[in-house]
């Protein structure tokens, strides 16, 4: 389950057998402190950050408590931009996460990562096809506070599909910029796909955004948090194997690496993730095609 970039054979048996694989020393030291310090700057400028939710608010009214369990989204509360406008320390106690846009253009190191070749083999090998695609790229920070937890901080699959199509078939990447000695992953997951788990329809839908006692007591024992250290990613099936992040006791930076075929259903949100043109064309041929959704600018 932990195994270094360039052994593609074991990363793609540990995501068979588990559905996660630890990537152990991919990130630089450098890279990481630059992003740390650059993330804590662009929190408190409004133009560099998504749409963030009211989760304090929407905990409190009876009607929108619900929609805690599940995507953020559908809570019906933004925060405005007069609120962002306060920064981080601010707005931090009012809502659990925010993106910070345009990551491949604000973190240039992030490229390094995303078209490694050794990333580019991980993906061709598990999701058995010479030309796998970045389908999406975000950063998010999510913050520690005394609010209630909502959508990642309960147990899910990404695709709420009792079973998922081949053709939708996804490897996730997910980078941490936050880990130090004491800071361990939020990270956890069961390690029993949804396709093997026995169970209904039914029980599969209501599991859908839970908690580990939620679950039966024959899976208890299969949830695992990986052990990863600074510099370490992980690789993961979004879809077939439940997942949560616990909400951290530090700020946590994240950054999401999603690949897939061209013919997935995400493969409309790459149109949307931009990338420096002058940076891509530098690309080699392999790497070219394995960017090809992006939005070039």
């Amino acid at each position: 389950m932990y195994y270094t970039i360039e052994k593609n054979n074991q990363i793609n048996r540990s995501l068979n057998e588990n559905g996660l694989t630890v990537i152990k020393t991919l990130i630089k030291i450098k890279d990481i402190n630059n992003t740390k310090i650059k993330v804590k700057k662009l929190l408190n400028s409004p133009k560099y950050l998504g749409p963030a939710f009211n989760v304090k608010l929407a905990s409190q009214n009876k009607q929108t408590q619900s929609k805690l369990k599940g995507v953020a989204r559908e809570i019906n509360y933004k925060l405005s931009s007069s609120i962002l406008r306060k920064g981080y320390k601010y707005y931090s106690k009012l809502t659990n996460s925010i993106e910070i846009l345009n990551p491949l253009l604000n973190f240039s190191q992030l490229n390094n990562y995303v078209f490694h070749n050794d990333v580019i083999a991980v993906a061709k090998k598990y999701l058995k096809t010479n030309d796998p695609k970045i389908l999406y790229v975000a950063m998010r920070v999510h913050f520690p506070n005394n609010i209630s937890e909502n959508d990642v901080n309960f147990f899910h699959c990404d695709d709420r599909s009792f079973v998922t199509k081949n053709k939708n078939k996804l490897l996730k990447l997910l980078i941490p910029f936050h880990l130090k000695k004491r800071i361990k992953i939020e990270f956890n997951q069961l390690i029993i796909s949804k396709n093997k788990m026995n169970i209904s329809k039914k029980l599969f839908q209501s599991l859908q955004y839970s908690k580990k006692e939620d679950f039966p007591k024959k899976f208890r024992k299969y949830f695992i948090k990986p052990k990863l250290r600074n510099q370490d990613a992980y690789f993961f099936n979004p879809d077939d194997f439940f997942h949560n992040a616990e909400k951290p006791k530090n700020l946590r930076i994240m950054v999401y690496i999603v690949f897939g075929k061209s013919n997935s259903y995400l493969a409309r949100k790459a149109k949307l993730i931009k990338i420096n043109i002058k940076y891509f064309k530098q690309l080699s041929v392999d790497q070219k095609k394995f960017g090809s959704l992006l939005k070039k600018v």
